[in-house]
């Protein structure tokens, strides 16, 4: 992930720096995690190191117990060191086949569980477990009947996250939305995804494109927009679905015409995220031109001219 070394950069910093309010503290860890300050000043010195843990057993079990931190108030423990590290040993093929499926079964269990207030732990696990399913679809390991729960859990994880908070010059990125769609991305370019399973994917990440009431504006329609490009590539799913769905996309409702939209907030946002969505698939489609690249920019082109023609 492009934010892991401006983290590392600022590490220096926020060990010096004055702790937010219930950003850090051993009485606001969460458990598992640093507990005191010499714990927390450990995992800032592994991050810095690059992550290098030489010994391999060492390196399984500090990956499971980091799973724990992806809920940590403070950014630079959650995001620097907590998902740093997950990332960096899963990239590397440091971590075994048994401490992958583990670590799948722990991200799982805080993917599927119910929205909470401070809301850094389920999109930093969707995040986290994006990383699992990337290492499993270069190398599959994973029993099947765990994969399948993952694509489930993506698609639900997506279906119900209301929480939609991006980006907060002090506590960091939450991210639900983009995270869940790097998620569905890997699964969907997973050698064992079915048809079935890219479709129940694909609806999962239409329901986030133009949410109501929502203006994105922390690069939600993007990371949308690359995960459904990706699946589309793999030419899963017939062109009836994706004529289907880019309607459905496309849709004015419930308004009764894309004109309507200048009259009312809500519609504004509507037209705004549904524009961003499909300009960011276009570009994509047109940068890399072949056939199942041509087919979905003239989907993609098609709405466009539904939109903005009102």
């Amino acid at each position: 992930m492009m934010r892991i070394r401006s983290w590392l950069a600022m590490l220096a910093v926020l060990m010096m720096a004055a702790p937010a309010p219930g950003a850090s503290g051993a009485g606001t860890a969460p458990p598992g995690c640093a507990a005191t300050a010499e714990e927390r000043a450990g995992l800032l010195a592994l991050a810095g190191s690059g992550f290098a843990v030489s010994d391999d057993a060492e390196r399984q079990r500090r990956a499971l117990e980091l799973s724990d931190c992806l809920g940590d108030p403070d950014p630079a423990l959650r995001d620097g060191v907590a998902f740093g590290a997950l990332s960096t040993w899963l990239r590397a093929g440091a971590l075994d086949e048994s401490t992958r499926r583990a670590l799948a079964e722990r991200l799982l269990s805080q993917v599927e569980a119910d929205e909470d207030a401070a809301g850094f732990r389920r999109p930093f696990a969707a995040l986290a477990l994006s990383e699992v399913a990337r290492a499993d679809r270069l190398a599959p390991s994973l029993p099947d009947a765990l994969r399948r729960r993952v694509v489930e859990a993506a698609a639900r994880f997506l279906a119900t996250t209301r929480d939609r908070r991006g980006f907060d010059d002090v506590q960091g990125w939450r991210h639900a939305v983009a995270h869940g769609a790097d998620l569905v991305l890997q699964l969907g370019l997973h050698p064992a995804t079915t048809a079935g399973e890219a479709g129940r994917l694909c609806e999962a990440l239409a329901t986030q494109i133009a949410p109501e009431g929502v203006a994105w504006v922390h690069g939600e329609p993007e990371r949308l927009a690359r995960a459904v490009y990706f699946i589309h590539q793999r030419g899963l799913v017939e062109d009836a679905f994706w004529s289907a769905w880019f309607a459905a996309v496309g849709s004015p409702a419930p308004q009764a015409s894309w004109a309507e939209s200048f009259t009312s907030a809500a519609g504004l946002a509507r037209r705004h995220d549904v524009l961003a969505f499909l300009h960011a698939l276009a570009f994509a489609a047109r940068a890399n031109p072949g056939p199942a690249s041509d087919r979905l920019a003239e989907l993609a082109h098609r709405e466009l001219v539904r939109v903005q023609g009102g």
